[in-house]
């Protein structure tokens, strides 16, 4: 007997997800060989087996599911945005041969780490008060990118590119759409130095040499044949020496020529109004404060694991000296008992700032 709830269902629970993502992978496997010998109609054919797969749909599903409550999903923008997954399964595995080495947005096992890691490696290169980098946000561009122009590009079956001509995708709201697309239409300027994006964000890191207006006027020029207008407004000349963004971590060489890499402003910002509303809270005991501090602070930790944490600001100090006071006030405590239940709360990472870079992704198709 299957019970139901209004959160919850057995029978979705149960469902073989394991199953459904081998299934899935070993149609993409085959659209990725297909294109790689170069038969692209074999390609297209097994597209069209992923649109119509069952796994490929229910795995759809789950991901909109992690993300919206079960009333949300009912909608026609969500439905549509289950669409959207099932388009980017299909269209991956075609185009993921083509992708530039170090554009790491949507390509599978790369996480946003490891365009942390390239780019601190990049930096590390030229001399600290020489290295210039320019920094693209195509947030907006990719938003105006013409329907012809994608379907020119793509490896697809009629039904998606007729989809996206009637723009029944929705190409410049999806942030998983105009993101993979990035990937594709940005093949062409991976030969114009050394460059790492992640989704919409771009960084060209320049060598002393280089001239930063003539490397954008080639930018803009291979995106003018597309229809895509690149703004000025759209990029930013930085010395390293003065710090940029990117992502949610900010970069500065300092005057010793030293990189120095640590989470961005609002990252930190958002994480120490979590820590501070949990600690603050007088719902809970010190020891379930503790429990709900060690995963926040340990996801954060490990998250940022390759930056520069020391300091009082990034090593909690601060944080730290004022969840043990307000563990320290309850009856049931002692010093002892307190500083316990801090170091539980406050778990240590093991920190990757001066490991061994890695290009190997998890799985793919190959």
């Amino acid at each position: 007997m299957i019970r139901h709830n209004r959160n919850v269902s057995e029978s979705w629970q149960r469902l073989p997800w394991r199953q459904f993502r081998r299934n899935l992978f070993r149609l993409q496997k085959r659209v990725y060989k297909a294109v790689r010998v170069g038969d692209l109609r074999k390609a297209k054919s097994l597209q069209k087996l992923i649109l119509k797969s069952t796994s490929a749909q229910l795995l759809a599903i789950r991901q909109v599911l992690q993300a919206n409550s079960l009333t949300e999903v009912l909608s026609s923008t969500t439905r549509q945005r289950v669409w959207q997954w099932v388009i980017k399964y299909t269209l991956d595995p075609a185009h993921e041969g083509n992708f530039h080495l170090h554009g790491y947005g949507w390509k599978r096992g790369f996480s946003p780490q490891d365009a942390q890691r390239m780019l601190q490696a990049y930096l590390s290169e030229i001399p600290g008060h020489q290295t210039r980098v320019i920094k693209i946000d195509l947030g907006k561009s990719l938003e105006k990118i013409n329907p012809r122009a994608i379907c020119k590009r793509l490896i697809a079956p009629v039904e998606i590119k007729r989809g996206i001509r009637s723009q029944c995708v929705s190409v410049e709201k999806s942030e998983l759409i105009t993101s993979l697309l990035a990937n594709i239409f940005l093949k062409e300027i991976e030969n114009i130095g050394k460059l790492v994006w992640y989704g919409r964000e771009i960084m060209i890191i320049l060598q002393p040499q280089d001239h930063p207006e003539t490397i954008l006027d080639t930018i803009r020029h291979s995106l003018a044949k597309d229809g895509i207008e690149l703004a000025t407004e759209e990029t930013e000349l930085i010395a390293a020496t003065d710090g940029f963004d990117f992502l949610t971590w900010h970069f500065q060489v300092q005057k010793n020529g030293k990189l120095r890499c640590v989470p961005g402003l609002k990252d930190f910002q958002a994480f120490r109004q979590k820590v501070k509303h949990i600690v603050n809270n007088s719902n809970y005991g010190a020891t379930i404060k503790a429990q709900k501090l060690s995963l926040i602070v340990g996801e954060w930790r490990n998250y940022h694991r390759h930056c520069n944490m020391d300091g009082a600001k990034f090593s909690l100090y601060h944080i730290k000296y004022r969840a043990f006071k307000v563990f320290n006030r309850e009856t049931k405590q002692n010093r002892q008992i307190s500083q316990q239940l801090i170091n539980k709360a406050f778990p240590r990472v093991n920190s990757g700032q001066n490991s061994t870079l890695s290009n190997t992704p998890g799985k793919s198709y190959s």
